[in-house]
């Protein structure tokens, strides 16, 4: 537990878990991979886990690097494009 930003928090992570948050989005800022247990606008560039099983499944796989030219692709869409 921590009171830091995160903006301090996520460049150390190797990965963020979220349900659906701008924390999410702003992990992808940072190039991190994001695992999705909701809904988000960003889901396309996540690993989506909508059972217990597939999250367990993904964090088997933490040790991948999260594809940063297809974040960055998308990122580039959702700001000019998308919104």
């Amino acid at each position: 537990i921590t009171t830091a930003s995160i903006h301090k928090i996520i460049p150390q992570a190797t990965a963020v878990a979220t349900v659906n948050s701008g924390t999410g989005f702003q992990a992808l800022l940072y190039n991190k991979r994001v695992i999705l247990t909701g809904g988000a606008d960003y889901a396309l560039v996540c690993d989506v886990a909508k059972t217990e099983e597939q999250l367990r499944n993904i964090l088997t796989t933490l040790s991948i690097p999260a594809d940063t030219q297809k974040i960055r692709r998308f990122l580039h869409y959702y700001v000019t494009q998308y919104t």
